[in-house]
């Protein structure tokens, strides 16, 4: 009986070769759970830095293009240069500086300029002072020497509205009018029609009456310092008005650590390149006839500048590991990166045309 008993205890357990083939089992279902779990982390990680960077891409593609077609608005001919005695420290509508020292290795900086009346307006006065915005054009009455520090007009000075040059304004909040008030600010343009059209900004020193029946004039001044701010060489017919200082942009894009700044401020972050190059008609025929991506621009090809190719490469904030890697591309006269890493990258190549330019 107790044999008996001893023998039903007797039970086998799990063979080596049992054991051994529930842990490979095992092992297979922990490593398919195990690459599931990896590969989803590696999509959520590569979704979270995805997202950033084609939003960083599209906001500096946008603050770009919206520039540079901006670029000229309202100068016609404001930078170029004179054909008179001007000279030196022209204002251009686009000026690039390739490999900019003073950024990201290897990256480009632009500087684009245009006069936006819009964002000029001086707004309301507090009465009794008058807004600027209602101090009507003037015109040129007469082509006088370059030398002459005065400008005649047609207009009788005294008689309204004309009589508003001869008081003060106000835009924004600043008194405009003759010293001891800050000079005006004019901007003045050839007559529609004459070419080449062009216009130049100055400052309004003195406003004079000579009396009814004579010619009343301006006295007037370089704007800011640049060289190409008398009234004296346009012909006559050339219309001058008030100019808000704040219609005048400029703006300058850089690179500078990994930031697409917009003077100065960072618009973009993980930006890892900014190139441009521009497409130049240097015969005036209305096309393209070649291509600059090497050098800085010299001043005869600024105002042949018709289109503008922008290359913009961003970059996630770091490194994915998990994925294939990668090398940052050549890009224009940018050569590629040597060495390899795990950032994902997104280039966007855009092609502007320069719509203030060439018309």
């Amino acid at each position: 009986m107790q044999k008996q008993l001893l023998n039903g205890l007797n039970k086998k357990g799990f063979t080596v070769v049992e054991l051994l083939v529930s842990m490979g089992i095992s092992l297979v279902i922990l490593t398919a759970v195990y690459m599931t779990f990896r590969g989803q982390l590696y999509s959520f990680q590569l979704a979270q830095q995805i997202a950033p960077l084609q939003q960083n891409v599209r906001v500096a593609k946008m603050f770009l293009e919206r520039d540079i077609r901006m670029a000229g608005a309202n100068m016609d001919g404001v930078a170029y240069p004179s054909l008179d005695t001007m000279e030196n420290e022209l204002l251009y509508p686009l000026a690039n500086d390739n490999d900019n020292v003073a950024g990201d290795a290897g990256s480009d900086s632009l500087t684009i300029v245009y006069i936006d009346y819009y964002a000029g307006t001086c707004g309301a006065a507090t009465a009794p002072a008058i807004s600027c915005d209602e101090l009507p054009d003037l015109i040129l009455a007469a082509t006088m020497s370059p030398t002459s520090t005065t400008a005649d007009i047609e207009e009788e000075i005294t008689a309204a509205p004309y009589d508003k040059w001869d008081a003060n304004c106000d835009c924004n909040g600043v008194t405009f009018g003759v010293p001891p008030n800050e000079r005006y600010r004019a901007i003045i343009k050839s007559p529609h029609g004459i070419s080449p059209s062009r216009s130049d900004i100055v400052f309004i020193t003195q406003v004079s009456d000579t009396g009814v029946g004579n010619l009343d004039n301006l006295g007037n001044g370089a704007y800011n310092g640049f060289s190409n701010g008398v009234l004296n060489v346009y012909p006559p017919g050339s219309t001058i008005g008030f100019f808000g200082e704040n219609s005048y942009v400029e703006v300058t894009y850089d690179l500078v650590n990994g930031n697409l700044r917009r003077n100065g401020a960072a618009i973009a972050a993980n930006i890892e390149d900014l190139q441009f190059a521009f497409g130049l008609d240097t015969s005036d025929d209305g096309s393209v006839d070649s291509w600059v991506n090497n050098a800085d621009l010299n001043d005869t090809q600024k105002l042949q500048v018709r289109m503008v190719r922008i290359n913009i490469l961003g970059r996630s904030s770091k490194e994915i590991f998990g994925t294939n890697t990668s090398i940052r591309p050549q890009i224009e006269d940018h050569a590629a990166s040597a060495t390899t890493d795990r950032y994902k990258r997104r280039r966007l190549e855009l092609t502007v045309k320069v719509r203030n330019l060439g018309i």
